[in-house]
């Protein structure tokens, strides 16, 4: 999986995440993504093509550190396999799905 963080943007951080959010990419990226809960983050999900248990497991540390710090995630453009394994898991009740924020 490829990340890119574009924190230009003084309270909100846009993630574009590319490829499969598996085990390996969770082990990799997972921390710094958590780290990245000083600000509000935009996670832009559109050339994500799977996301694992692991990965659930880092948007639910992302968005426990967000609200700690009184920030937000916001989870954006999820493609129809991502959206139906959010919907599964139950984290579309849980983070906020909105497609505007990216």
């Amino acid at each position: 999986m490829h990340v890119s963080a574009d924190q230009s943007a003084a309270d909100i951080c846009v993630v574009t995440l590319v490829g499969n959010f598996d085990t390996a990419a969770a082990q990799v990226h997972g921390k710094h993504l958590v780290a990245l809960a000083d600000r509000s983050i935009a996670l832009n999900m559109k050339e994500m093509a799977f996301i694992a248990s692991s990965g659930l497991r880092v948007l639910l540390q992302m968005a426990r550190a967000c609200q700690e710090k009184g920030k937000k995630l916001v989870l954006c453009h999820p493609n129809d396999v991502v959206t139906e394994i959010l919907s599964i898991s139950g984290f579309d009740r849980i983070i906020e799905i909105n497609n505007a924020a990216c």
